[in-house]
């Protein structure tokens, strides 16, 4: 078994290794978010959401 002072010096030179990951994911979900804001496409200023009026038919009774 490892004596209490031994377990403390292993986490004192791995907790640099550990930040570093954090710090990698952080950056790594930070890219991924800006990446998706990125690709949005963006929305048309015309007016297609607008319905469009159905063409008539000649040969419909009323036209």
């Amino acid at each position: 078994m490892l004596s209490a002072a031994s377990r403390l010096n292993v986490a004192v030179t791995e907790t640099p290794i550990a930040a570093g990951g954090v710090l990698t994911a952080g950056l790594l979900i930070a890219a991924a978010l800006w990446l998706e804001r990125s690709c949005r496409i963006p929305p048309r200023d015309d007016d297609d959401d607008k319905p469009v009026a159905e063409p008539k038919d000649p040969h419909a009774p009323g036209f």
